[in-house]
């Protein structure tokens, strides 16, 4: 993530779940800060690495 249009794609991409988790209420419950980060992580390298 040193390229600065990777860490934008990051940050839309991290904004796009979050809006995800708040839309979709009853996913709050199973899903704390921590997994969520690793969530974000997780698709990131998936979409972006390949």
């Amino acid at each position: 993530m040193n390229n600065k249009n990777d860490r934008i794609m990051y940050t839309l991409l991290e904004d796009l779940i979050l809006n995800l988790f708040y839309r979709v209420p009853d996913l709050i419950k199973y899903v704390d800060v921590v997994s969520y980060k690793q969530t974000v992580l997780l698709i990131y390298c998936a979409w972006f690495q390949n």
